[in-house]
């Protein structure tokens, strides 16, 4: 794999950050100028204009866009996917140009952009945009023919500025294997920090912005190593593994992979939550020297059948499901001595996350009148209601029961056979168009991977919509207060007996109190392999504590032996991502066994074996969390405060009641921290009367402060937040040297 340089990335994310302004403001104006928000289309239109505001106001209610009953129409999806794809159209044509694949239908040769110049001036045209379409018909199975906004004709002054962005950017962007991931998370940057910073609840519209977290090369490595490595170890030790990357963990386990097909032809690989396809990419380029290695196949016969056989993504944004299938398309095409461009197999890529649009009775009428295929088209509708907010959470089977009265891939032809006869029927068309993407998905979601791999959403219950809480609690319960360790709960529902996953996670499950049931029942129902703490700093797009990661290898089925263990690589004490790839290749590995991290405090994984280490709890006693020492001075009910009265901050309480906002009554006198509340502190303090205090957060967002009175107590009090929590714990004078 060829990551992009530092350098490059840097000009990528300007240019793709500044394209998405330009684009976005050239749609809405482009959209309105054809009246699509309008309930009704100019008088000077013509009828190939009133024709294409019809489908285009069709395409946005289907993504969910909503109409009032004047007719008026919201356009802020429409919007932004027009834009989306009239950038990413020159951004595409752009990556093929680059790599010598662009190629023109008539005659089937690859042409530059400076040909495309020539051959667009004598079709009046914009070279740009007709390379878009070059890019567009070599891979019909990913740009449908049809969609409406590519028909829509931005101004020229937004045209020329796309087309500068486009070309200005250098032409090493374009051969970087991971650069097309950086395309759509530079896409999304600006708008992620906008959602963040509004401090909004996380639903449909927010959660591609705020879930996509683009996975740092290393992290796909090491886990392509304890999944492939570890299976070719296992099968044929000894044969030199093509991959060139060896397995950390003891990969000649007994009941390893014993439930895996003994030919690559019958693996299924799945990345459910798979963005811009880096981790299928990655697999892609495993599997291919692979099978070329073990069935005696060419390049090119060895990528067809890796894209026939092996390889599945779902994906909540359809956005992602175009860039991922790309990116597979452009290795296969670039792939060395497979002969570049060509006809693919279908990729069995899939967007989870589209709107069911229209009432079920139209749904159930696109069936023609077969009664079993109109069960099957109530069922779809009825699985996939919530599909924006929950893309690969939807599970089909548990969603209408014992479903399947119509297998999904049975609806193919009815709903193939009503588009066709429904041509002029805007409406009509749209949902068969949306029927066919989801019983596509509804087919992947149903099926079984020896395999799935994944950088699951991260995203905490507190900033959940009240949908996506509820749909995660009743479901989850155990792993429901954060979007990461619910897909991993979910994921094993994907994943064949004796099936593994391999993932990037968050850490902090695997500590924190709340997940106690959680840790419980995965190490006592499912076999652990692989366990690497990353912490802090480990993507380098993001500095600071915001994500602590660790990675993660775990079989689907149950530990057979009592003594099952674990290997557990530690990388969190490396600052930096180079350090911690660095780790992930030299750190010496700690055998755990699970049964020993049962008997651990809230059964917390990742304690060295016993006799090690000594718990703090064999000699310290909790005593205080969050405190001011002086409530009746400093804290009062928000009421009895004057409204605006300088000085004051929101103050969260432990709450008496289980409610929304229980806990939200008290202000703090904080002025700052630089007021009277500080000079209490230092007093206190300098009286020796403190072990000491530390500045923290309150739940409502404001700053709060954190201070331990000891009083004359013959013991040391120690406050820190060091394990994501506030604790104040009470140490024996004699103990002092452990605190």
């Amino acid at each position: 794999m060829r990551p992009l340089s530092p350098r490059h990335r840097k000009q990528l994310e300007r240019a793709v950050a500044d394209a998405r302004d330009v684009a976005e403001q050239g749609a809405r104006a482009a959209l309105e100028a054809l009246a699509v928000h309008r309930a009704e289309p100019y008088a000077h239109m013509d009828e190939p204009q009133r024709r294409l505001r019809r489908r285009l106001r069709a395409h946005g209610r289907q993504l969910g866009d909503r109409r009032d009953r004047t007719g008026t129409q919201a356009i802020e999806h429409l919007a932004q996917e027009c834009a989306y794809e009239h950038w990413h159209g020159m951004a595409f044509a752009r990556f093929l140009a680059e790599n010598n694949l662009l190629i023109e239908p008539q005659t089937g040769m690859a042409v530059t952009l400076d040909e495309c110049e020539a051959l667009a001036a004598e079709r009046n045209m914009d070279k740009w945009r007709l390379a878009a379409r070059f890019a567009r018909t070599m891979l019909p199975q990913v740009f449908r023919p049809d969609l409406p906004v590519v028909e829509v004709t931005l101004a020229r002054e937004h045209r020329q500025k796309l087309e500068a962005l486009a070309a200005g950017l250098p032409a090493e962007a374009f051969a970087a294997t991971d650069a097309l991931g950086w395309l759509y998370q530079f896409w999304q940057s600006r708008r992620k920090a906008e959602v963040n910073q509004s401090e909004a609840k996380i639903g449909a519209d927010e959660l591609p912005a705020v879930t996509q977290l683009f996975t740092e090369p290393y992290m796909v490595r090491f886990l392509l190593a304890e999944s492939f490595g570890a299976w070719w170890m296992n099968r044929f030790p000894e044969k030199p593994c093509p991959l060139g990357m060896l397995p950390r963990s003891a990969a000649t386990d007994a009941d390893r992979f014993n439930d895996w097909p003994d030919d690559l032809a019958s693996l299924k690989v799945l990345d459910p939550c798979c963005g811009s396809g880096h981790f299928l990419v990655a697999a892609f380029l495993s599997l291919v020297p692979m099978r070329m290695a073990l069935e005696d196949l060419t390049a090119a016969e060895a990528i067809d059948a890796v894209l026939r056989d092996n390889l599945h993504g779902l994906e909540l944004d359809r956005r992602c499901v175009t860039i991922a299938a790309f990116a597979l398309a452009l290795e296969a095409w670039r792939y060395p001595d497979a002969g570049g461009f060509r006809p693919l197999p279908r990729l069995r890529l899939a967007w989870c996350g589209q709107p069911v649009g229209g009432e079920r009775a139209r749904w159930a009428a696109l069936a023609g009148g077969d009664a079993r295929r109109e069960a099957g088209m109530v069922a779809l509708h009825q699985a996939f209601a919530k599909a924006p907010v929950l893309g690969s959470l939807v599970d089909p089977a548990q969603s209408v029961g014992d479903l399947l009265t119509a297998d999904f891939a049975d609806l193919q032809q009815p709903l193939q056979e009503a588009l066709q006869a429904s041509a002029g029927n805007e409406e009509v068309e749209e949902l068969a168009v949306a029927a066919q993407g989801l019983a596509e998905a509804a087919q992947l979601l149903t099926w079984r991977y020896h395999l799935v791999l994944t950088n699951v959403p991260y995203l905490g219950r507190e900033k959940q919509t009240q949908s996506l809480r509820d749909y995660c609690e009743a479901r989850y319960p155990q792993a429901k207060h954060d979007l990461a360790t619910v897909f991993l709960q979910r994921l094993f529902g994907l994943c064949a007996e004796g099936g593994e996953l391999v993932l990037v996670l968050p850490r902090n499950w695997l500590f924190l109190a709340r997940y106690r049931a959680l840790r419980t029942h995965l190490l006592e129902e499912r076999r652990w392999r692989m366990l690497a703490t990353l912490g802090a700093g480990a993507f380098e797009t993001i500095t600071g504590e915001v994500v602590n990661a660790c990675l993660l290898a775990i079989g689907h089925a149950a530990p057979e032996r009592e003594d099952a263990a674990f290997a557990w690589l530690d990388a969190s004490q490396c600052p930096t991502p180079v350090e911690k790839a660095s780790a992930l290749e030299h750190a010496a590995l700690v055998t755990l066994t699970q049964t020993s991290q049962l008997a651990n405090p809230d059964a917390v994984v990742g304690y060295t074996p016993e006799g090690q280490h000594v718990l703090l709890a064999s000699k310290a006693s909790s005593y205080q969390g969050l405190a001011t020492s002086d409530n009746a001075q400093f804290v009062f009910c928000f009421w009895e405060v004057p409204a605006g009265q300088q000085g004051w901050e929101f103050f969260q309480f432990a709450p008496a009641a289980t409610r929304p906002t229980a806990g939200c009554s008290h202000v703090l006198f904080w002025q700052g921290g630089r007021g009277k509340y500080a000079d209490h502190a230092a007093a206190l303090k300098a009286e020796g009367r403190l072990g000491g205090w530390k500045s923290g957060h309150a739940a409502w967002g404001k700053r709060g402060v954190a201070i331990n009175r000891m009083g004359d107590l013959p013991a040391s009090l120690y406050f820190g937040t060091k394990f994501d929590c506030n604790v104040a714990v009470l140490v024996p004078d004699d103990q002092r040297d452990i605190a």
